[in-house]
C-alpha cells in the first residue's frame, strides 16, 4: 500500500513539474489590478452607488454628441449596449448584443444579433435597428469620423430579425474593435419614435438596451438610475446608482472622504496617495492606451524644421514625467503607441528614436545647428482641469529652459481646448489619446480627418501612404510591418511627443471588491460589486 501511494505521487509531482515547464510566455505585466470572481451563485442586492463623474454628457443619445469622450462612456454605457464588448485587461473582443461574427466580403461584416433584447421602452431590439443606428449616425455631421466616413449606408441591411449585414467603403481590420466604442451604443427605433425623434433622446433616454434606465436628472448636478428588472444580460449588482457631475478633482476627492461618494472618476495623484492609504478607501490602477501627449503645430515656425522638435523630444525628462505627473503609476513610452497597442513595435536601436529618452546636451545641439542656439518663445495650451496634463506641462516647461527655449504654459477650460484645436490655434497641445484602435489611437495625423482634435499641420507623403495601406490591410503580419515602418518615422519626426502611458486610476471605499474595465480602462458601472455579490 505504502508503495502504490509512494508511486501516486511520484506522479503527481512530475505532473506538476511538466505543468510548470509548459507555461507560455506571458505579455508585457502590468499593474496590479482586483480580480473578477466567477464562481458561485450570482446576486443582485438592494444597494445604491454613489459616483462622482468629472462631466456631464452634453446628450444622454450617443448619436447626437458632438464629441465621443472616454469622460462621459461610463454614465451611457449604463443606458445603452454594442454589438461587442471588449476586454480592456486582456484586450479580447467578447459577444454582446452580436453573439458572433464573420466576413462574408472584404467589406461586409455579418453579425448574429441576441432574440431576447428589449429597449429601456421594452420595444424588441432587431436588425433593423442596427441598420436604423448606423445610418442615423451617417446622417448626423458631427460623427462623420465614427460612421459617414466609414460605413457604407446604403449597402447595410437586415438579412432576416437577428441577422445583419454591416458594410464598410473599404477594406477596414479593425471594424469589430471599433464597434466595442461608446459611439456605437445601439438605439430602438421604435423607442426614438417614442419619445418624438432622435433629438427628443437626448435628454429622454428611453431608446437603449443598458441595465440601467435613468429615472431622475437634476441638470449639472446629477442623474439617477434604476436597475432594469427585465435586462437581457448579467443584472448589475446596485439597484440604484447616482451620477454627480463634479467638474473639481478636489472636490471630488474631499466628497469620498466626506461619505458623499463611494467612487470618484478621474482623481488626482495627490488624492490617490493620501486618501488610498487611509483606512476604508483603496485606489485602483489599470492598463488601457491612455497616452498623454504633446502635439506640435508643424505650421508654425520654428516647429516646422525637423531638428528642432528632434531636440525638444531630447530635451524632455520622461521619467519625471512619470514619476511626479502620475506617482510612478504607468510607463515611460517611445511612440504615440503605447505598449499593449497591436501597432507598437520596438524602436530599432539602428534607426533615429528622439522620442522617450533624454539627451541634453545633444538637443542643445540640434538647437544650434538648426539656427536656434539662443532658442526661441514657445506656449503649451492644455486643459486646466487634468492634474495629469498639468503636471507634465510644468516639467516640460522646465526641461525645454534647460536648452534655451522660454516656454509659457495656457491652462483652458474645455470648450476653449477644443476650440483652439480645432481652429490649430496652438504652438502645443498636451492631450490624452485612448482608443485601443491603431488608426484612432493618431488619427489626428490622418489627413483625411482636418476636424480631429488637435491636428498638428504635420504631413508627409511617406506617412501618408503607410498609414493608408496599413488601415486596409487585411493580413496582420503585413499590417504589422507597415506599423513598425510609422512608429519609426514617428520616432524621428519627433511632430506628436509621447509624453508618458499613465494608467487609469479610480478611488473608492475598500467595501467594493471588484469592477470591470470598459474600452477605455475606466470602471465600469454594471461590473462593480461588493463582497457579497456570490453566494
Amino acid at each position: 500500500m505504502k508503495r502504490i501511494l509512494a508511486l501516486l505521487l511520484a506522479v503527481l509531482m512530475l505532473a506538476v513539474i511538466f505543468a510548470g515547464c509548459g507555461k507560455k510566455e506571458e505579455k508585457k505585466e502590468g499593474p496590479k489590478e482586483n480580480g473578477t470572481q466567477t464562481a458561485g451563485e450570482v446576486k443582485a442586492s438592494d444597494k445604491e452607488l454613489r459616483v462622482a463623474f468629472e462631466v456631464q454628457p452634453v446628450s444622454w443619445q450617443q448619436l447626437t454628441m458632438q464629441v465621443q469622450s472616454a469622460n462621459v462612456a461610463l454614465q451611457i454605457d449604463a443606458l445603452y449596449d454594442r454589438l461587442v464588448g471588449y476586454d480592456a485587461k486582456t484586450g479580447e473582443i467578447t459577444p454582446n448584443l452580436a453573439t458572433e461574427w464573420k466576413w462574408v466580403e472584404d467589406t461586409v461584416l455579418e453579425m448574429k444579433l441576441r432574440d431576447d433584447v428589449t429597449s429601456i421602452n421594452g420595444d424588441k431590439f432587431t436588425a433593423n435597428d442596427v441598420v436604423y443606428t448606423i445610418r442615423q449616425g451617417c446622417e448626423e455631421t458631427t460623427l462623420d469620423t465614427y460612421y459617414k466616413n466609414l460605413f457604407d449606408a446604403d449597402r447595410c441591411k437586415a438579412v432576416d430579425d437577428y441577422t445583419v449585414d454591416i458594410a464598410v467603403k473599404t477594406a477596414y481590420p479593425f471594424l469589430v474593435l471599433d464597434l466595442a466604442h461608446t459611439a456605437y451604443q445601439m438605439s430602438v427605433e421604435a423607442s426614438v419614435e417614442a419619445a418624438g425623434g432622435i433629438q427628443a433622446t437626448r435628454d429622454n433616454p428611453i431608446s437603449g438596451t443598458g441595465a440601467y434606465k435613468m429615472t431622475e436628472w437634476v441638470d449639472g448636478q446629477y442623474a439617477k438610475f434604476e436597475r432594469r428588472d427585465d435586462y437581457w444580460g448579467q443584472m448589475p449588482y446596485y439597484k440604484t446608482v447616482y451620477a454627480y457631475f463634479v467638474n473639481d478633482a478636489n472636490t471630488r476627492a474631499m466628497g469620498l472622504e466626506a461619505g458623499d461618494y463611494d467612487i470618484i472618476q478621474k482623481p488626482s495623484s495627490s488624492a490617490c496617495e493620501s486618501l488610498g492609504a487611509l483606512p476604508g478607501f483603496q485606489v485602483m490602477y489599470n492598463t488601457n492606451e491612455q497616452m498623454v501627449i504633446m502635439t506640435l503645430n508643424t505650421d508654425r515656425a520654428p516647429l516646422n524644421v525637423k531638428e528642432v522638435r528632434q531636440a525638444m523630444g531630447l530635451a524632455i525628462n520622461y521619467d519625471a514625467i512619470l514619476d511626479i505627473a502620475c506617482a510612478g503609476h504607468g510607463e515611460t513610452v517611445d511612440s504615440p503607441y503605447s505598449h499593449y497597442n497591436q501597432a507598437y513595435t520596438p524602436a530599432d536601436s539602428s534607426k533615429p528614436c528622439f522620442l522617450g529618452n533624454t539627451d541634453t546636451e545633444k538637443a542643445k545641439q540640434l538647437l544650434k545647428d538648426a539656427g536656434y542656439a539662443d532658442g526661441f518663445d514657445f506656449q503649451i495650451s492644455y486643459r486646466s482641469t487634468d492634474s495629469v496634463w498639468q503636471k507634465s506641462a510644468e516639467i516640460v516647461q522646465n526641461n525645454l529652459k534647460e536648452i534655451g527655449i522660454n516656454c509659457t504654459l495656457n491652462p483652458v477650460e474645455s470648450g476653449v481646448f477644443y476650440s483652439i484645436s480645432d481652429a490649430k490655434d496652438f504652438d502645443a497641445l498636451i492631450w490624452t489619446s485612448n482608443n485601443p484602435n491603431p488608426k484612432r489611437m493618431i488619427m489626428n495625423l490622418d489627413p483625411k480627418y482636418p476636424q480631429c482634435q488637435a491636428m498638428n499641420g504635420w504631413l508627409q507623403d511617406g506617412y501618408t501612404d503607410l498609414f493608408d495601406k496599413a488601415i486596409v490591410e487585411l493580413d496582420d503580419a503585413k499590417r504589422l510591418e507597415y506599423f513598425g515602418e510609422i512608429n519609426d518615422l514617428l520616432r524621428d519626426e519627433a511632430c506628436i511627443i509621447p509624453l508618458v502611458h499613465v494608467y487609469n486610476s479610480t478611488l473608492m471605499i475598500s467595501d467594493i471588491v471588484n469592477y470591470g474595465i470598459d474600452t477605455y480602462g475606466n470602471f465600469n458601472i454594471e461590473t462593480v460589486y461588493e463582497a457579497d455579490y456570490l453566494g
